[in-house]
């Protein structure tokens, strides 16, 4: 993905950029817990038994979901021919993948939740299935070394999501929507320009996944908060499996993420070990 020469450069900004997360998150979590009257925490522990209710139950469909994740990719993993499928016909199958996320997703929106569940939850396990097939091309290792780094920032994320006032969300939609047009015109130029031959290439695949990766880091936790509140709405408008859809492809993006930033260390790691030899 990225020419030998470029990976120590490209590997310093990645330390960097996770430093400056870790010093954003330390920074704000510090400011919220001296505030924590305040806090989407404290506001739950007022809600009424059966607004609770709807959040354990969402939450129930998003820990399902990321299992039936694992699961589907694991066994991919495990099927040597299904991979080199996927490999020959690359860019048929991240064309196809995309538009059946975004097909699968509108159902999942559009469906109502008591009236047409079995349709929504068709719907919503194929975009579960779908969206396994992105951590085909990873390898077991790096998947796994990346779901361990993921599992230990979002329970950090979830934190500040707790602690954070309650309208903490509002604040964040402006700057990541922003931020997010950035990363999503990066990524396309990435994925047209292929492997990188100059420093501006190099510019554009760094914004992509280091700027992408702070961006996903916030989504997060916007993402929770507002999954959290919809849970207090009326029964007549949740809907979990729609909530736990969301909150699946924000889990994803932060992941593929880490996985990438993972797997350049580990290129770069091996191209030492290499020179050394």
């Amino acid at each position: 993905m990225i020419p030998d020469e470029w990976l120590p450069q490209v590997v310093r900004v990645t330390d960097a950029t996770v430093l400056i997360l870790v010093f954003t998150i330390f920074i704000i979590f510090y400011y919220f817990c001296r505030n924590s009257n305040e806090s989407l925490l404290s506001t739950i522990t007022h809600w009424p038994t059966e607004a609770k209710e709807r959040l354990i139950l969402a939450c129930k469909y998003y820990l399902s979901s990321l299992l039936l994740l694992s699961l589907c990719a694991l066994c991919g993993s495990n099927s040597p021919s299904f991979q080199q499928l996927i490999k020959d016909h690359y860019y048929i199958a991240t064309i196809g993948t995309s538009i059946g996320l975004f097909l699968s997703l509108i159902f999942i929106n559009s469906f109502s939740y008591t009236e047409k569940y079995r349709a929504k939850l068709f719907f919503f396990l194929m975009h579960t299935v779908l969206l396994a097939t992105t951590l085909l091309t990873l390898g077991r290792e790096i998947c796994i070394k990346a779901g361990f780094y993921t599992l230990q920032l979002i329970a950090v994320l979830i934190i500040i999501a707790l602690t954070a006032q309650m309208n903490f969300h509002e604040k964040l939609v402006e700057p990541l929507s922003k931020i997010n047009a950035i990363v999503t015109a990066a990524s396309i130029c990435v994925t047209i320009i292929g492997t990188p031959k100059n420093s501006l290439e190099i510019f554009l695949l760094c914004l992509n996944i280091h700027l992408g990766f702070i961006l996903f880091a916030w989504m997060f936790v916007l993402n929770t908060q507002m999954f959290i509140k919809d849970c207090s709405t009326e029964r007549e408008t949740f809907d979990p499996v729609y909530l736990a859809a969301v909150m699946e492809i924000s889990t994803l993006n932060l992941f593929l993420r880490i996985a990438t930033l993972a797997t350049l260390k580990a290129t770069l790691k091996n191209l030492l070990i290499l020179c050394e030899k």
